[in-house]
């Protein structure tokens, strides 16, 4: 098999035996069949009808789905566009804790306690090292598990700002009421590269070993002796650099600004891997690139049994409910009229205090797009829509339960959105 959707193809050609396995818990299983179906007409689809030449077109619905690689395309420019409207002019720093390969066990035991301890020990290292400048950062914290052959690899981005509020400011004196003002941190210079770091990277490494090990002792049952032993051997190292600052003049330079940003909102709706990547799906074998740093950024190509390809995929769906995406600091809801005021102070547009969900319309025309235009027919005619819902619902019991599978395969349609 080839061509479109092998991604969807895959997990419909080898994900039967895990669907059916109640020992995985629901959820992933009802993902993985829903994206076996996505964009199929089971899902139901809207036909486009011509009156004037008669000619038809068919457009299959999606799942919805938040891991389905090929849904939320509005949903995830929406979060893009709201992030940029609450980036200051300054430069922002790349952050990436990870955690050393041995702890991938635990992570499969518990995946949302240790992803939830992933996430507060990161920003626990950050906000205690701001502290000591008297400064509250912000941070937006988006949490991958995936390498990038689909294997086990828990760690969290970051994107913080070298600077925050003024604590000292904002407690005031006196008892008086005290005031949002920027403070920028002394950031520390890579002497060998000209670069700078957010903050000292080995005393920020020991400092979220010891955070995390401490609040993942709390989440797990129990953490055997050598995975302990393992784990302080080795310095774990954090990465902090900075990219470049947004909002600039020049067009060109603020397009490498957002690179990080759009890196990050790529994944935020999806899972560990697009349909780019993918290049063949066999009778037996699945086989998709991946960029190798272990060899300089070499592309490769990883060639895996169909159903191993699946449960690599299936282990990147998160816990129901989990949120892989948080925000802190001045960068959190609570924090609103904060990042406003600084905002206010660097003279870019405040941001709103209350932001509900955006329409499609506003988002196309956020992205220069008319959403008013009709669909029209190659012979100048405007088409007309009819829609006919699907199956899937019944489906989706069907292959659910233990030996169940579909009535014969999605009935793909190459017109398909």
């Amino acid at each position: 098999m080839s061509g479109t959707r092998m991604i969807a193809q895959a997990v419909e050609a080898f994900g039967g035996s895990l669907m059916s396995d109640p020992s995985v818990p629901y959820h992933v299983r009802s993902t993985l069949a829903k994206i076996s179906m996505c964009g199929s007409t089971h899902m139901g689809y809207d036909e486009w009808i011509c009156h004037d030449c008669g000619a038809t077109e068919t457009v299959n619905y999606h799942c919805g789905s938040r891991c389905c690689p090929y849904c939320n395309a509005m949903r995830r420019e929406e979060w893009m566009l709201k992030r940029r409207d609450e980036m200051l002019p300054v430069h922002y720093f790349h952050c990436v804790f990870t955690v050393p390969a041995c702890l991938n066990v635990l992570y499969l035991q518990n995946r949302g306690g240790f992803c939830d301890a992933l996430f507060r020990a990161a920003w626990g290292t950050l906000d205690a090292f701001g502290a000591k400048e008297d400064v509250k950062l912000g941070a937006l914290a988006v949490l991958h598990t995936w390498g990038r052959d689909l294997s086990v690899h828990p760690h969290v981005h970051v994107i913080c700002p070298p600077g925050g509020l003024n604590l000292k400011a904002l407690r005031g004196k006196d008892g008086a009421r005290g005031e949002v003002r920027w403070k920028n941190l002394p950031n520390v210079k890579d002497e060998a590269t000209g670069g700078y770091f957010l903050f000292p990277v080995k005393a920020m490494g020991e400092f979220f070993r010891g955070r995390f090990m401490a609040l993942l002792t709390d989440e797990m049952d129990h953490i055997p002796a050598d995975i302990r032993r393992q784990c302080f051997e080795k310095p774990w190292v954090v990465f902090a650099k900075d990219t470049v600052t947004p909002r600039l003049a020049d067009e060109t330079d603020a397009e490498k600004a957002w690179t990080i940003l759009d890196y990050l909102g790529r994944y935020v709706y999806g899972n560990a891997i697009h349909e780019g990547r993918m290049r063949e799906v066999g009778d037996e074998r699945v086989s998709f690139e991946y960029k190798s740093y272990k060899d300089g950024g070499a592309t490769m190509i990883a060639d895996l049994p169909g159903e191993e390809f699946v449960r690599r995929f299936a282990a990147h769906i998160p816990p129901k409910g989990f949120r892989k995406v948080r925000f802190y600091g001045f960068w959190s809801p609570r924090c609103r009229e904060a990042l406003a005021a600084l905002q206010e102070g660097m003279n870019v547009p405040r941001v709103p205090l209350k932001r509900g969900r955006m329409s499609t319309a506003d988002i196309l025309r956020a992205l220069g797009k008319d959403p008013d235009r009709k669909r029209m027919c190659k012979c100048g005619g405007v088409l007309a829509m009819y829609y006919y819902p699907g199956d899937w619902k019944v489906i989706l019991s069907r292959m659910l339960q233990p030996g169940g599978q579909r009535d014969g395969p999605a009935p793909w349609n190459s017109a398909a959105s």
